[in-house]
């Protein structure tokens, strides 16, 4: 739009340019010969030397409007009653089917005598429509450049646009590996790259993670089938003593008491961030009696003694949540517990939290196995072989259940033997009051202002 308006007022004002030159040699040329003219009957042409236009009328009127004299002589001077034009302003007129541009000017003699000099209107409408067509042509051009530059523009400011959109299109199709490599000058832009980059390696780490869950399930699950199949098909295949029927319903039953042990597992996994049921006040030392009293049979078989040092402290949760939480931790201390050693299960409270702490005395966890031992299904290459009768998800589900109830859990150093220590929020009322964060709905990320920092 401002391009058309500016070429308008250029067009306009070439024309008007050339419109006054004109006028301003027409009446220059009317006052030359209103003055040189002896006789005007015979000199209302161009004098000598002068440049005359085309198609040039020149008439002498007298005051009544009867014509004087014209030329050229042999055409019909226009009327003056048609014309009817003030003197000396140029004025456009049709005579003989032509555009005339004429001026009319008042003569000394005879009294009342006016003179019309006028020429054809050829050359400036040649002109104007010369003019027409360049702005046209000129604004095409322009329009056509300015979107070529336009659209070179946006390619460029928009190619780092097109390059987070073609990333993340990739990751949605399925492309988890898709990243946007290419930084960007604009602030914006950068955080947007990076964010979209840290999107897609968690959800890369969870689909990794998911269908390494889903390989590891099938492979402990396939073993009791397997075994449970294998003693059936034992049976039907021949006829067996009664000693070797029990024998074989013995073994089935151990491996149908495994696969229902891992599918109670699984499920109590796939509920444990889920589960809406309301807190309420529990006492650490009251969940730690009936943990240790189902586990009081492995704890005597190996000669394992289970000391707890709680108090009377209590935190906020679901009890059947916690007494999972805690068996799952005592159940793996035993089992990697050498006999005749020790598991000890304490707490600390600090300010709105408390920590509790369920060590052994066996191998311990190496650092490179603390990054992974809370997956699911996971065993440490000191301990694979060993320790099977657990399902491999005894860990994970006590970080679920620590993170629903806004804690966490993590392995502390230790001179021997693992050190596992929660974070529970107290049930304490000022704790309460202090501990904001509490039943976060973002999974293992407590309210950092209240808990205490993991050593």
């Amino acid at each position: 739009m401002a391009l058309a308006t500016a070429l308008t007022l250029i067009h306009f004002a070439l024309n008007r340019f050339q419109e006054r030159h004109f006028d301003v040699a027409l009446l220059d040329m009317a006052s030359q010969a209103a003055r040189k003219a002896p006789s005007l009957a015979e000199n209302v042409g161009p004098a000598a030397g002068e440049v005359a236009f085309a198609g040039r009328y020149a008439v002498v009127y007298s005051e009544t409007g009867r014509v004087l004299a014209a030329q050229p002589a042999d055409r019909v001077p226009p009327a003056l009653p048609a014309l009817e034009p003030e003197l000396g302003e140029p004025f456009d007129f049709e005579h003989h089917d032509r555009a005339l541009r004429g001026v009319r000017i008042a003569l000394a003699q005879p009294a009342g005598a006016s003179l019309l000099l006028a020429a054809s209107r050829d050359d400036l409408d040649s002109d104007d429509q010369f003019l027409d067509r360049a702005m046209l042509l000129a604004f095409v051009a322009s329009m056509l450049s300015l979107f070529v530059c336009s659209l070179l523009l946006t390619k460029r400011f928009t190619a780092e646009h097109r390059r987070i959109a073609t990333t993340l299109h990739s990751v949605a199709h399925g492309d988890l590996y898709a990243r946007a490599l290419e930084g960007s000058s604009d602030p914006d832009l950068e955080q947007w790259r990076l964010d979209l980059n840290d999107v897609a390696e968690k959800l890369s780490a969870l689909i990794r993670l998911q269908r390494r869950f889903i390989a590891n399930a099938a492979h402990e699950l396939r073993s009791p089938i397997a075994a449970l199949y294998g003693e059936l098909q034992q049976c039907a295949r021949q006829d067996r003593s009664n000693a070797e029927y029990k024998t074989s319903v013995s073994h089935a039953l151990r491996a149908t008491r495994r696969l229902t042990r891992l599918a109670d597992d699984l499920l109590t996994l796939a509920r444990a961030e889920h589960e809406a049921a309301p807190f309420e006040r529990v006492r650490l030392r009251e969940v730690f009696d009936d943990v240790a009293q189902e586990l009081s049979v492995a704890a005597r078989d190996k000669n394992v003694r289970l000391e707890p040092d709680l108090g009377d402290l209590a935190v906020h949760g679901r009890a059947p949540d916690l007494q999972r939480l805690l068996r799952n931790l005592l159940d793996n201390a035993l089992r990697h517990s050498p006999p005749d050693k020790t598991v000890r299960c304490e707490a600390v409270q600090h300010g709105a939290w408390v920590t509790v702490r369920v060590s052994d005395e066996g191998s311990g966890v190496s650092r490179e196995d603390r990054a992974r031992v809370f997956e699911p299904f996971f065993r440490s290459p000191q301990t694979r072989g060993s320790a099977r009768d657990g399902s491999g998800l005894g860990l994970s589900i006590a970080r679920e259940l620590a993170h629903s109830h806004g804690g966490d859990i993590r392995i502390e150093d230790s001179a021997r033997g693992a050190v596992f220590a929660v974070e529970l929020q107290s049930a304490t009322s000022s704790a309460k009051d202090d501990a904001t964060g509490k039943y976060s709905a973002l999974r293992g990320q407590p309210d950092e202002r209240s808990r205490p920092i993991a050593s």
